[in-house]
């Protein structure tokens, strides 16, 4: 199991929490806020599971997942560039260690090396080492050359990853969907998303505390469970394969400055 703490030093998680903060308490008038439905399924009547630094995470009833009931209207990628400069670069070396065991479990459930689509591929570390092993890949991030909602191509992929993209947005289906159009026969969709089932959810849902990361209020605005994940895959006729865990919880819990533990 990696160390949070070097793949993002706590100084700089808590740098970056407070820019958050910054913007949020800076635009708490009602004006900038909406009642948004679960982005899964779209269900409207929810419970609320979690309040944290006054921001509110329902829990659907329909699909169990958690999310963002009552969303910030303003663009929080002004943040990106604090994010990118704290929380990724100082980790690079860390982060290519990370990319190569996840290429080594996507690898496992792939019967050949064919060609990858990393959807929001940042500085395109994951299909270099795709390439490096041998296979064919591409990346799409709007930072860099196009929105994947734009992209169009005529290929198709043995393999599609969305590594920290779908808890980003509210029409995650939509972007599965277009997935499997592109995806030939027995293909791959890869998912990265923060769980609504893990142990520090649950500690959340528990004490009052407000963790440095995981939550990334108005940048994070769903929380997938299993009964989510096997929820998405009976709407879109898909099979899950493998779920893992990267298991940053108890160090998240254990921060030296959680007022709980002090």
């Amino acid at each position: 199991m990696p160390n949070l703490f070097e793949l993002k030093s706590l100084v700089n998680l808590k740098y970056v929490h407070k820019q958050y903060l910054k913007v949020i308490n800076k635009h708490r008038n009602p004006k900038y806020w909406k009642h948004m439905p679960c982005p899964i399924c779209h269900t409207s009547s929810s419970t609320i599971a979690l309040i944290i630094d006054h921001i509110r995470y329902d829990s659907c009833p329909e699909c169990k997942c958690i999310y963002n009931a009552i969303q910030l209207t303003i663009d929080m990628d002004m943040l990106y560039d604090s994010y990118r400069d704290r929380l990724v670069k100082p980790s690079q070396k860390l982060r290519w260690q990370l990319g190569v065991n996840k290429y080594k479990q996507i690898a496992e459930h792939c019967t050949s090396k064919g060609r990858i689509l990393d959807v929001g591929c940042g500085s395109g570390q994951m299909c270099q080492i795709f390439r490096n092993n041998g296979w064919k890949a591409l990346g799409v991030d709007p930072c860099i050359n196009v929105k994947y909602e734009d992209f169009d191509t005529n290929q198709q992929f043995d393999c599609i990853t969305f590594m920290g993209v779908l808890e980003h947005i509210n029409n995650p289906m939509e972007l599965l969907r277009k997935a499997i159009g592109m995806l030939k026969n027995n293909g791959l969709i890869v998912i990265e998303v923060p769980s609504a089932d893990c142990l520090l959810t649950q500690y959340l849902r528990d004490n009052v505390f407000s963790p440095y990361r995981y939550i990334e209020h108005c940048r994070h605005l769903s929380f997938w469970s299993k009964h989510t994940i096997a929820y998405i895959c009976d709407i879109l006729n898909l099979k899950v394969v493998d779920i893992k865990t990267i298991g940053f919880d108890l160090q998240t819990i254990m921060l030296s400055d959680n007022p709980l533990l002090t």
